[in-house]
């Protein structure tokens, strides 16, 4: 089936002719940024930098209505869905021609940025009501945000291949954007609050309608994932967000997301992506320096004023809440170590706010250990008597009869695998106990001595040096 679309699609009838998939992925090119169908009528075809909305790269939002951002939303749906034949194929690279005809097309800039802008515009509590369209299916705003937001994953996920056999690459969509927002330092400020603003409302937005809602708009890990792969590819706003920006934009509601989350494994992902997003800033010995910021809010439960709680102890305090939560979540466990071992560095005098908290982490992580040991235990040969052998060996027959003539070969084989699952769920715990206790013989040790007299605490210079400034 594949192979005949490719081959319908893309397949030249004469020499100068374009391929069918070619012809109809540039008129929905030209349609998308059509005055009188995705813009108002008003509006001139000479308008440049002709965008959906204002943010990077042009500050104003062009006029455009109901009718208009409905017309959007068909055109975005029907561009992600040729562009969607990435999900079925392997990770090994593929060349689609259906991203690579948008990458290279004349307006593909156009359309990366307007959806960048689009994502970034949209305003969750914009009337009011958090997530209008799980009450109201007319509004087409929400929609539009998620669609944008999917169709700019996929384009800018591009390391595409002009050619089966060559080694030049396709320019990617993703280096327009790092381009564009590098130019000037306020499209580095309005990405990275716009983002916070997103990230804060899903993390403490109205909590009686979260519950519901969080079930029909899963949006943290692709704003997330974007976020992340944005950070990645520019320097230039990996120091911002690192040296610059306000900690309480990006930092506290990731906090905030791990808090939420970190309760059930059905939030693997985002928890992976985040952690991995805090340990990548971590790197950064500037950024662990300004940890120490005292937070505006202390956590119900904290023995320190809201003056004296920092960031950082806000950090320690929701890590190890999901240490504690997450304990099938090794992935994640391993990147809070690193994380809190690069920030207990430059952290000499954290509080001893959060060492309840990591007493109750233990102890959860101790009761982990004795299931699985119990559970390992109850399915290992040793720990069944000669006598018990003989009296299954005589009940056999009847369990035999009951489970419908169950081979005992295949009873055999899953207790067997029982007993591995088991021994190997006691290794995972007994690793994550040595990883967490490893750190915090370190941690126990920066508290109480506070400043070490053979490594005091990091002046500025001393950051700005292992920074490479």
């Amino acid at each position: 089936m594949q192979k005949w679309r490719d081959e319908y699609m893309w397949k030249v009838q004469k020499e100068g002719e374009k391929s069918r998939g070619e012809v109809i992925l540039r008129a929905v090119m030209q349609l998308m940024f059509m005055p009188g169908l995705t813009f108002d009528t008003t509006v001139s075809t000479s308008a440049s930098p002709l965008l959906w909305c204002g943010g990077v790269k042009v500050a104003s939002t062009i006029k455009y209505g109901y009718e208009s951002e409905n017309n959007r939303l068909s055109l975005a749906r029907s561009l992600l869905a040729m562009m969607s034949e990435s999900l079925t194929h392997s990770t090994v690279p593929h060349r689609s021609r259906w991203v690579e005809t948008v990458v290279t097309s004349e307006r593909g800039h156009l359309l990366v940025l307007s959806l960048l802008n689009t994502v970034l515009a949209y305003q969750p509590n914009s009337i009011g009501v958090s997530f209008w369209r799980a009450v109201s299916s007319w509004n087409a705003t929400e929609e539009l945000f998620e669609v944008s937001l999917h169709l700019l994953l996929v384009l800018t996920d591009s390391n595409l291949l002009s050619d089966h056999d060559s080694d030049e690459r396709t320019p990617s969509l993703l280096s327009v954007i790092t381009a564009e927002i590098e130019q000037k330092k306020e499209s580095m400020q309005f990405i990275v609050k716009a983002i916070g603003r997103l990230l804060s409302n899903f993390a403490f937005g109205d909590q009686s309608m979260m519950a519901y809602i969080a079930e029909l708009v899963e949006a943290y890990q692709e704003i997330l994932s974007f976020f992340f792969r944005l950070l990645l590819s520019s320097p230039p706003l990996h120091s911002y967000l690192a040296e610059e920006e306000d900690m309480a934009t990006i930092v506290l509601p990731m906090v905030g997301l791990i808090e939420t989350m970190s309760a059930s494994s059905d939030w693997s992902g985002s928890l992976f992506v985040i952690t991995s997003f805090l340990h990548l800033l971590s790197s950064r010995a500037s950024f662990c320096s300004r940890l120490s910021t005292v937070a505006k809010y202390a956590p119900t439960g904290s023995s320190l004023p809201a003056g004296k709680y920092t960031i950082a102890d806000r950090l320690l305090y929701s890590v190890l809440n999901g240490i504690g939560h997450g304990g099938g979540l090794q992935q994640f466990q391993s990147l809070v170590f690193a994380t809190l071992a690069n920030v207990v560095k430059y952290t000499p005098t954290w509080s001893a706010a959060p060492l309840d908290h990591a007493v109750g982490a233990m102890k959860a992580m101790k009761a982990r250990i004795m299931y699985a040991r119990k559970r390992a235990g109850s399915h290992h040969p040793s720990a069944h008597s000669h006598s018990h052998t003989h009296t299954h060996t005589h009940t056999h027959t009847h369990t035999h009869a009951k489970n419908g003539g169950e081979n005992g070969e295949e009873k055999q084989s899953k207790e067997e695998e029982y007993e591995k699952e088991a021994e190997m769920m006691v290794d995972v715990q007994q690793q994550h106990a040595a990883g967490f206790l490893s750190f915090f013989s370190y941690f126990f040790f920066c508290h109480f001595a506070k400043a070490r007299p053979d490594q005091p605490p990091p002046t500025r210079s001393d950051v700005q040096r292992e920074d490479g400034i």
